[in-house]
């Protein structure tokens, strides 16, 4: 087992920059539902909080899901001008 490395900076409501060993992606979204972004793949988790229980989907960049996803980020776009 190797060791890990992680950092979390919150810049703004919902909005977060993540730090680890493997490179930095952004964090959008309330708890229980968020959108991770990298240079190489887009990443959607739905989670129950305070139960363990959550459902993660992994889209490739230019991919076929590009769309859907495309779609989710202009929603939690939406969602930090109004909250």
């Amino acid at each position: 087992m190797g060791f890990r490395f992680s950092k979390r900076f919150r810049i703004l409501p919902g909005v977060r920059v993540n730090v680890s060993k493997s490179g930095v992606s952004t964090s959008v979204g309330p708890k229980g539902l968020s959108v991770n972004l990298r240079d190489d793949a887009v990443r959607t988790t739905a989670s129950i909080p305070g139960t363990g229980v959550s459902y993660s989907r992994t889209a490739k960049k230019g991919g076929s899901g590009s769309a859907v996803i495309l779609i989710v980020i202009v929603f939690f776009g939406i969602w930090l001008l109004f909250f």
